[in-house]
């Protein structure tokens, strides 16, 4: 989790600034119809507080009311952080930005066989449950603490929402998306969205439009999803809101929304135009791999997967074609701080996971109309996770310990150097190196890895002979093996040997070691 960076949020000037992805294939193969309503998770699972280093940024457009003062509708857009990572989708407004307020949902997290689901409605958020028992009926558990009373109907598939005050909330328009597994496609509900809300005498306070769009999945899997956009909330006798979309297929296999989020507009109930907001946005390439590390490439042939829409600025008209315009501006690299220890010669483990990458796309300024700015830092948060590094066989569970013999746990092991060292076949085949104890294992052994360079390779050694290209391999051959089969190296005075025609260069030895004993119990993301 991304949250903002300790004493470094600098208010450069004081302003009154209070604080779905449709039909495309998520990173996780899914096709789903309402990524843009998947940033609900992250305001309920970290809400905006100073105990989650979240911060509030948010752009209020404006407010519809109703013939209730209990309800209304106070809508504008607002960030977080934790919804522009890698895998995150890029919504209708932009990587990390939601539109607030008028995205009224209860949204399933993950595919077809998640049972939990989020909720986000006019302020009210939170988390439930939907069980199915041995005979197939579903019941509903709040995860959420609330006074609301929440009804799922399996006969119609649909949800109703009757808050303290008695007001009654509809969700019974659905989505379809697709999850395939193998050879199969199964069809599920991804969202489910607000249609209208009725007061204690069953008026109607405010009733919401959409558009509903059909499209054939890509590939020729002849499947289709059904997705939904709100583009109409109506207030009976006092307004209402109209939103518009730019629409673009080429997005269809990103991580971004096809639909872009353009213009949002209050009218009068005789369509009279009062005020409206634009949203100006484009598509970016990020790059979410190192590229001093040569064989860290992207993970997915076509790197542009990850083209993004990002929102650039908000444009605030009133009845005129004078505007303001508030600007945003985001990081494009990651963080400067190397969070994991790494391999300069490979790739290691779950390197499209180091939490270096969570910075790049993050929102670093805005710049308001008058001319002042807010300068955002964040930096990646740690979060519990029990480790150990003590094995014990008769234990049932071994997704705690860290084996020593495989980086795999970045949070909780380095690469110690060892020195690097020059060879020349000219002069000898073998070198030595020397190997402290490890204090890590019992007996002083490490486990290696290494780095070679060849500056030049050559042709003139014993092996060589006309047809044979000039190559040579590098291998430390000083080791055993551990009860596991895994490679070890004693302390003390240890030899590598270099194959083949023979070469010049240099090797850089690197031992895994747990950064301290006890592992600490967290990781970082």
């Amino acid at each position: 989790m991304i949250q903002m960076k300790k004493l470094k949020y600098i208010i450069l000037f004081s302003i009154n600034f209070c604080g779905g992805l449709l039909f495309s294939q998520g990173a996780d193969g899914n096709y789903i119809s309402a990524p843009s309503a998947a940033s609900v998770a992250s305001f309920v699972d970290a809400p905006v507080s100073l105990s989650t280093g979240i911060p509030d940024i948010t752009v209020p457009f404006f407010s519809l009311p109703t013939s209730s003062s209990e309800v209304g509708l106070s809508v504008g857009i607002s960030y977080h952080p934790n919804n522009s990572g890698k895998k995150q989708r890029a919504s209708d407004v932009g990587a990390g930005w939601s539109l607030y307020g008028s995205s009224c949902i209860i949204y399933r997290d993950g595919d077809h066989s998640s049972n939990t689901y989020y909720y986000n409605f006019l302020g009210k958020s939170g988390k439930l449950k939907l069980e199915t028992d041995a005979s197939g009926t579903k019941s509903l558990i709040p995860l959420t603490h609330s006074k609301l009373k929440i009804f799922y109907y399996e006969s119609d598939n649909t949800f109703k929402i009757i808050d303290e005050m008695g007001n009654t909330y509809f969700f019974d328009i659905r989505d379809k998306a697709y999850y395939t597994s193998g050879m199969n496609t199964i069809a599920y509900t991804s969202c489910y969205y607000l249609s209208k809300i009725k007061d204690v005498q069953q008026n109607d306070l405010l009733t919401f439009s959409y558009r509903e769009e059909t499209y054939m999945i890509p590939g020729g899997s002849y499947q289709y999803i059904n997705s939904v956009k709100l583009i109409k909330v109506t207030s009976p006798d006092i307004g209402s809101l109209d939103f518009t979309y730019n629409f673009d297929t080429t997005l269809f296999n990103k991580i971004s929304d096809p639909f872009q989020l353009h213009t949002i507009e209050l009218k009068t109930p005789t369509g009279k135009v009062i005020q409206k907001y634009t949203l100006q946005s484009g598509i970016w390439g990020y790059v979410y791999h190192d590229t001093n590390i040569s064989s860290c490439g992207p993970d997915s042939p076509d790197n542009s997967m990850y083209d993004k829409r990002v929102l650039s600025s908000v444009r605030k008209y009133g009845t005129g074609t004078n505007y303001e315009q508030t600007t945003f501006e985001y990081r494009t690299t990651p963080f400067d701080e190397n969070y994991w220890t790494y391999l300069k010669c490979k790739c290691l483990y779950n390197e499209s996971e180091n939490p270096k990458y969570w910075g790049v796309g993050l929102l670093s300024t805005i710049q308001y109309p008058t001319g002042g700015k807010t300068r955002y830092e964040f930096e990646p948060n740690t979060y519990y996770v029990k480790k150990t590094n003590v094995y014990d066989p008769f234990s049932l569970d071994f997704s705690g310990y860290i084996n020593p013999s495989v980086l795999e746990d970045r949070d909780a092991q380095i690469l110690e150097d060892l020195g690097t060292f020059s060879f020349d076949t000219h002069n000898s085949t073998t070198g030595t190196f020397q190997i402290s104890a490890n204090p890590d294992d019992a007996q002083g052994n490490s486990y290696l890895m290494y780095c070679v360079n060849y500056d030049v390779l050559y042709t003139d050694g014993p092996i060589w002979g006309p047809g044979t290209n000039p190559n040579a391999e590098l291998k430390i051959v000083s080791g055993g093996f551990d009860n596991a089969g895994n490679e070890v190296f004693p302390p003390g005075t240890n030899t590598y040997q270099i194959f083949g025609t023979g070469a010049a260069g240099t090797v850089n030895i690197k031992r895994i070691r747990y950064k301290s004993v006890p592992i600490p119990n967290y990781n970082t993301g």
